[in-house]
């Protein structure tokens, strides 16, 4: 019982320190969107995002196989990725070798991060949008690279390039 009653203790402090850096993330994703005159709606969960070009048809669904373009930075500014070649010689993060053509995955599947399977739900084919996306949303507390530290407020440039029919 006593273990248990630990066990509670501990995922109550992980949730309330969960919570305390969502907060934090939306505050610092308002006060950036603001400094920058950035007009953004805001998810439920707390994405916030900029469609730039409405795209047509249909929106993208839960399994849908979506190709996509993105460039990936921190909101502090550094790029960490990007499947565009030219952008990415440009940014420093060119790889020898990679394959630079569109991203695909399968919508809602998981195969990426949760701001991902939400904020291209929002998209037609042919949209291109700008996610700020909280880093619960994002990494969360993982250190994925030398820019993404832990909880770290992702950004991303992205084009649904095509929805492709399965």
């Amino acid at each position: 019982a006593w273990q248990m009653e630990q066990q509670q203790k501990m995922m109550a402090r992980q949730q309330e320190e969960a919570a305390g850096i969502k907060e934090k993330d939306l505050a610092s994703i308002a006060s950036y969107l603001e400094e920058n005159n950035i007009d953004a709606e805001t998810t439920e969960s707390g994405i916030s995002y900029v469609i730039t070009q409405e795209g047509t048809g249909e929106l993208a669904v839960k399994g849908d196989l979506l190709r996509v373009n993105y460039k990936g930075n921190i909101l502090e500014g550094a790029y960490f990725d990007s499947n565009i070649e030219e952008f990415a010689r440009a940014q420093g993060l060119y790889t020898e070798g990679r394959e630079y053509k569109p991203l695909e995955f399968k919508l809602g599947a998981g195969g990426v991060i949760k701001g991902w399977d939400e904020g291209f739900a929002l998209l037609k084919e042919g949209a291109k949008a700008t996610f700020y996306i909280p880093s619960g949303l994002a990494y969360g507390p993982r250190q994925r690279s030398a820019v993404i530290l832990p909880n770290s407020i992702l950004v991303f440039d992205v084009e649904l390039v095509e929805i492709v029919e399965e």
